[in-house]
């Protein structure tokens, strides 16, 4: 399911059981994702929030904050930067 306000930059990945929709109090509230981001199945990203460049999203992610960091990785419930190695 992806709210048709939601802006999705190019060559992203998106996977099957993935939501991403409006604000539960505000349906104008839709997210901003970047270009080559990789959404992993499951994901949900919901609200006003904006995704940096090259972000990768786990499994059952639940992003909720927005991530300005480009090659970041989201874990979690909610999600949260995943330190690289």
């Amino acid at each position: 399911m992806i709210n048709p306000r939601v802006k999705i930059g190019k060559n992203c990945k998106i996977h099957i059981g993935v939501n991403i929709g409006a604000a539960f109090n505000n349906s104008e509230a839709t997210p901003v994702i970047g270009d080559d981001c990789y959404i992993a199945p499951g994901a949900k990203i919901f609200g006003s929030v904006t995704i940096a460049n090259n972000v990768k999203i786990g499994a059952n992610a639940v992003v909720n904050k927005s991530c300005d960091i480009d090659n970041a990785t989201l874990l979690g419930i909610p999600a949260k930067i995943y330190p690289s190695s």
